[in-house]
């Protein structure tokens, strides 16, 4: 199975909201607005990074976006310039087989290419760890389990703060 990556299109549109549909239809963690979340960072110009995987056969398999998140650090401005990886889905039929890895670490070449300082995730410890993920108990997300959100700093040490996502998390 060959699999290409490469940034979304306008042509990927539909796809992708049908893949994120596909993906989280029985996660039980999921608030079912993937999609809306994409489509709306995407209208209001906020996707930093958004790949698609494409099986040779030209079917959308996979996609993974990256967003700004801001860092309340204590300072009168906070920290801007770290993002966060999410939604990243495969199709369920091909899950397991790598594309989600393919996805992971092109996005996360991509975005150390743009001088991004680092980035964070809410997802399985078990699996972003093994992509340089890790806690950092001085790096909160309000609401979140600490085990599950993970962050890496690709310039210096990880900050000290809480980070919050875009209203589109919320809103959609």
């Amino acid at each position: 199975m060959e699999i290409r990556i490469h940034p979304e299109s306008p042509e990927d549109f539909d796809a992708i909201d049908d893949l994120l549909d596909e993906a989280f239809v029985f996660d039980s963690h999921s608030r079912h607005n993937e999609a809306k979340v994409v489509r709306t960072l995407r209208e209001k110009g906020q996707l930093t990074l958004s790949l698609v995987a494409i099986h040779d056969s030209g079917e959308r398999v996979g996609h993974i976006a990256f967003s700004p998140v801001h860092i309340d650090d204590g300072s009168t401005q906070g920290l801007s310039g770290w993002v966060g990886l999410g939604p990243m889905a495969v199709l369920p039929r091909l899950q397991r087989r790598g594309i989600g890895r393919k996805l992971i670490e092109r996005g996360l070449a991509d975005i150390q290419a743009l001088d991004i300082p680092g980035c964070v995730v809410l997802g399985e410890p078990g699996f972003y760890q093994q992509f340089g993920f890790n806690t950092h108990p001085e790096l909160i997300l309000p609401g979140a389990l600490a085990p599950f959100f993970l962050a890496q700093s690709f310039q210096g040490k990880v900050p000290t703060g809480q980070v919050a996502y875009l209203p589109a998390f919320h809103d959609a």
